[in-house]
């Protein structure tokens, strides 16, 4: 090994240290990518505030995190996950700005009366908002109450009220189902205040809330068009559900319209029963009553006895009695006058496809033909790749670009780390091999031309001539010089 260091020159003892150091560099930083830890996402879509709490606990819990998503999204070491946020969740932290029944748990017992009440309303708010949170379509919501006061010596008749302003995640809407719900949560959470005075907005100020329809009146607008909206989306699901095992998933688009009656409406029906006549005849009453007067005439006894008393009369009386059949039907806003639905499928189906299909539909949105029912079934031969990635996006409504970077699976990164380290490697290589074959080679002196037969032949004469010469070395040096 020195003899090899020994034979190199200074050039070529220089590119192979650079090429050692290089590859002890990329060794170095592999092992360290391998060593650090991969992270994944411990919490996402977190608010300014909710992330400096988040911070400020995972500092004193001395656990290591990073920032991503322009600073909504806390990343900690993969392993550590789970346990960090079951740690997280025992912790009552003052999320989303809302404290619950907390805040007693170190209660000042020389806290005024005033200051508990305070405290109270602040708690059941606090509770009220995290258990609206925990519905899907919630970014965030805050709860406002307004009870009334009481006393001993103080009698009021006014009720107390509530207000919900919510914040629905992008992509996302409440149904009227969802939104009575929530007002009856409200309601049975606080005492006095009921289902109508909790009225519910939304991020943008509109009322999701609508105020209670006279009886008997028309429904107004924003009535509407929630129940022609409602009956839509039920209807969708419905033949949706039917699509997807009959086509299998993202094959087949549906649409469906409906046309409500919108009046409310009373029909009183009214009829004569009568008793089944015989075959052929009309029916008639029942019999009640029946009277027969027979009368005699005043001809005289010998006369009477050879007419065989044909001067009598008589006189029946009947009485009939008929029935009376009075139905009232009441027909409430929102009667389903009409229904029109179209279906487009991916791929092309044949007629009894088609056939079959387009009845599956009828019967899914309960289309009657009698009643002036559409059903249309469509295909068209698409492409379905660029609809599957818009449909794979499309199942994370409100989930940002980074959101869904920071939740891919581990196996990519894998892949990435990997490839960072056989890029290095490579890289490595070859400056090594780069330094090898241009510093390594020492340089080789020019080799001199070969000797044509001429001048082989001059250079021995001169050659004999000096060897048959006996001048002395000095002398010659003397005479040169």
């Amino acid at each position: 090994m020195s003899g090899f260091w020994q034979g190199l020159d200074r050039r070529a003892r220089t590119g192979l240290i650079a090429g050692v150091a290089v590859i002890v560099v990329a060794l170095g930083i592999g092992t360290w990518w391998l060593a650090r830890g991969e992270y994944q996402t411990l919490f996402s879509n977190l608010s300014s505030e909710d992330m400096g709490v988040m911070v400020a606990e995972l500092d004193r819990m001395k656990v290591p995190y990073r920032i991503a998503d322009d600073g909504h999204a806390l990343l900690v070491d993969k392993d550590a996950v789970l346990k960090t946020r079951i740690k997280l969740m025992a912790r009552p932290l003052p999320l989303h700005g809302a404290v619950g029944f907390e805040l007693f748990n170190n209660a000042d017992f020389g806290m005024t009366e005033f200051a508990q009440k305070v405290n109270y309303q602040r708690a059941l708010q606090g509770e009220i908002t995290r258990t609206i949170l925990s519905l899907d379509e919630i970014e965030s919501a805050r709860v406002h109450l307004a009870t009334p006061e009481e006393g001993l010596f103080k009698r009021t008749d006014a009720r107390g009220k509530a207000s919900v302003t919510l914040t629905i995640k992008q992509g996302r809407t409440l149904s009227s189902e969802q939104v009575s719900g929530i007002q009856r949560l409200v309601a049975a959470g606080v005492t006095g205040i009921n289902v109508q005075d909790v009225t519910i907005v939304d991020q943008h100020g509109i009322a999701l809330t609508r105020a209670t329809r006279a009886a008997g009146g028309a429904s107004g607008g924003n009535d509407t068009l929630d129940m022609k909206r409602d009956m839509e989306t039920y209807l969708t699901r419905k033949v949706d559900a039917v699509l997807r095992q009959a086509l299998g998933e993202g094959e087949a688009l549906a649409s469906v319209d409906v046309t409500l009656d919108m009046q409310d409406s009373q029909i009183t029906t009214e009829d004569v029963t009568t008793q089944p006549g015989k075959p052929g005849e009309s029916g008639a009453g029942v019999l009640v009553r029946e009277r027969e007067v027979i009368q005699e005439g005043n001809t005289p006894l010998a006369s009477r006895v050879g007419d065989n008393g044909t001067g009598a009369s008589s006189q029946r009386e009947s009485e009939y009695q008929v029935g009376k059949r009075v139905e009232r039907r009441t027909q409430s806003a929102g009667t389903l006058r009409k229904v029109d639905a179209v279906v487009i499928t991916r791929k092309p189906l044949d007629a009894a496809a088609m056939a079959g299909l387009r009845d599956a539909v009828s019967a899914a949105v309960g289309a009657v033909p009698g009643r002036g029912d559409t059903v249309v079934v469509q295909s068209f031969d698409v492409s379905t790749k660029a609809s599957s990635g818009a449909s794979a996006v499309a199942d994370v409504p409100g989930a940002s670009t980074s959101e869904r970077a920071l939740a891919a699976p581990a196996t990519s990164a894998h892949v990435i780390q990997w490839l960072g380290i056989v890029l290095g490697a490579v890289v490595a290589l070859a400056v090594l091999i780069w330094a090898f074959t241009s510093f390594g080679r020492r340089p080789v002196a020019a080799q001199p031309e070969r000797l044509t037969g001429p001048q082989r032949d001059a250079a021995m004469l001169k050659l004999r001539h000096w060897m048959r010469d006996t001048t002395p070395v000095e002398q010659v040096k003397g005479e040169r010089s």
